[in-house]
């Protein structure tokens, strides 16, 4: 691990990105077919990428093991913001029209992401920044990686003068990496979902 390279997102990347999201999160649980866990994994993705004006990986090797994506709320302007949404837009239709698409997995995984990504109009207003997506490769983890790009983007926040940043996560994370940084749980929440082998329920953080 001693050849890492800290860099920009490419559009190269994505395929090494997806599958870290894919083994991350394991969209599969709630859809139930390869194809449509590809395009959700895939939509997933482009929300963060597009919501984001920051973006870090770590690449080792010629393999992307880790990102970390944020956002700095005073250069998210109109134009990235319509660009998002009208990326988004096209994917969710290619979503709901996919031959092999059950528009139940379709609700319940975005419930999911509705849920995860809550936040009242009153709390928002106390931030000015957003991590928006962070996944370091499973294998990789323990070696500092994930640190090495937190400290990175906490840099940034501080160059650029912010005050406050939060971020979504939940329990199936280590969201105790978090809390070791400063981060301070301000809105819980706890959801049952409807996956393959049964119901689970997952606690919501911001």
């Amino acid at each position: 691990m001693d050849d890492l390279i800290f860099r920009e997102f490419k559009m190269s990347d994505s395929k090494d990105l997806y599958s870290l999201i894919d083994c991350t999160w394991d969209f599969n649980r709630f859809i139930g077919n390869s194809e449509d866990t590809a395009l959700a994994t895939e939509i997933f993705f482009l929300i963060s990428l597009y919501s984001s004006t920051y973006t870090q990986v770590i690449e080792n090797d010629g393999k992307t093991v880790g990102l970390l994506f944020g956002r700095i709320d005073k250069e998210f302007n109109l134009l990235k913001k319509l660009k998002c949404n009208f990326i988004i837009l096209r994917k969710l239709i290619s979503f709901l029209f996919n031959k092999n698409e059950k528009l139940s997995s379709f609700s319940d995984l975005i419930k999911r992401g509705r849920d995860l990504t809550y936040m009242p109009k009153n709390l928002k207003k106390m931030f000015d920044g957003e991590i928006t997506l962070f996944v370091v490769d499973s294998r990789c983890r323990g070696k500092g990686i994930g640190k090495s790009l937190m400290n990175n983007f906490i840099d940034i926040c501080r160059d650029k003068n912010l005050k406050k940043t939060y971020l979504f996560t939940d329990t199936e994370c280590n969201y105790g990496f978090y809390e070791a940084y400063g981060f301070k749980r301000i809105r819980e929440r706890n959801y049952k979902y409807r996956i393959k082998d049964g119901d689970i329920s997952i606690g919501n953080y911001i």
